[in-house]
């Protein structure tokens, strides 16, 4: 959007720290990203399903306290939700086995 506005590409100023930031969150989502596949080759999606749900659960907790954002109800709802049901779907799978 910057572009197409012309105020140009901001200048960098060849922070190493930075680069080093970016570099490390990289390789962490890349490790994240291959724990994850390997998980999903070993546990059923109906039980898989609800636990990936709770990465929206998480980060509406992540808000909360780092960035002391209040959650609207819907959201506290919704989670609520996704959280009762990968519970719910952990003690049957508990029960079934």
């Amino acid at each position: 959007m910057s572009n197409l506005m012309r105020e140009g590409v901001p200048k960098w100023n060849g922070d190493a720290f930075l680069v080093g930031i970016i570099v490390f969150s990289g390789m962490i989502i890349a490790g994240m990203n291959f724990f994850l596949n390997f998980a999903y080759k070993r546990v059923e999606a109906i039980v898989s399903g609800p636990i990936l749900s709770l990465e929206t659960v998480l980060s509406i907790m992540l808000a909360f306290f780092v960035f002391q954002e209040i959650p609207s109800v819907r959201a506290c709802i919704g989670g609520g939700i996704i959280l009762l049901s990968a519970v719910a779907m952990q003690i049957l799978e508990y029960k079934r086995r």
